[in-house]
């Protein structure tokens, strides 16, 4: 696995073989195969109209969505909602009825995104995750800034050519995202800076820890795990 879709999220078909379909995703650009059945597949002109819709995000850890045939299903923090009005929302010819905590596109403060993001604390690490039953550290910033609408890559190597490059750690702000590089010096790592001179990022699980000028210090093991390349201000 190499990522998850969201509940809501858009994609184009690149290619069918059986019943695996080849998609690139439209929020991130990200490509991969999924199974047909996973997916609703859409008319063109249906698919025109819903990129023209409001959308709202889901900010709760996880909400309940029940379709017009009562069916309900618990969907995560990030997912879309489309042309959401009062508790209902529709996708093509589907009504929905949603349960929870959502948000249009804002600007947050940095605080807004740091308290979303302490929410997840001690969500397992899963390759390729992006919700709270398991993320990866740049699925993990993902979805936090997508929550508030805010578009940022995939992958975190991608993420820290977005925002404003910010100097020295001495200058970074609650919000921030910090980058962490690998021996050959590929940025490999990712988190979202707190006050106090601390992280909060997922590896093993979303957990905080100190940071400083030369990366992520683990008060546990009493060493440094990840060393410090460079920090974004995406806000």
């Amino acid at each position: 696995m190499v990522s998850q879709l969201l509940f809501g999220e858009l994609f184009s078909v690149l290619e069918e073989k059986n019943d695996w379909v080849h998609i690139l995703a439209e929020w991130d650009n990200y490509n991969g195969w999924i199974e047909r059945k996973q997916a609703e597949i859409l008319d063109e002109p249906v698919y025109d109209s819903l990129l023209k819709k409001k959308r709202c995000f889901v900010t709760g850890l996880l909400a309940e969505v029940i379709g017009d045939d009562e069916k309900a299903f618990m969907i995560p923090c990030g997912s879309t909602l489309l042309n959401l009005s009062g508790n209902t929302f529709s996708i093509g010819k589907k009504q929905f009825s949603f349960s929870g905590q959502a948000n249009e596109i804002t600007t947050p403060s940095p605080q807004q995104v740091t308290d979303l993001a302490l929410r997840f604390l001690h969500a397992p690490y899963l390759w390729g995750g992006r919700t709270v039953l398991g993320l990866d550290c740049s699925g993990f910033t993902q979805v936090v800034f997508k929550a508030f609408g805010i578009k940022i890559p995939r992958d975190s190597s991608e993420q820290a050519l977005s925002g404003t490059p910010v100097n020295l750690i001495s200058e970074a702000q609650e919000g921030d995202l910090a980058f962490f590089e690998n021996g050959e010096g590929a940025i490999t790592h990712t988190g979202i800076l707190l006050s106090d001179s601390k992280i909060i990022h997922s590896s093993g699980m979303v957990r905080t820890d100190q940071v400083d000028h030369h990366g992520i210090f683990d008060l546990s093991s009493r060493k440094y795990t990840h060393k410090l390349r460079t920090i974004s201000r995406i806000l």
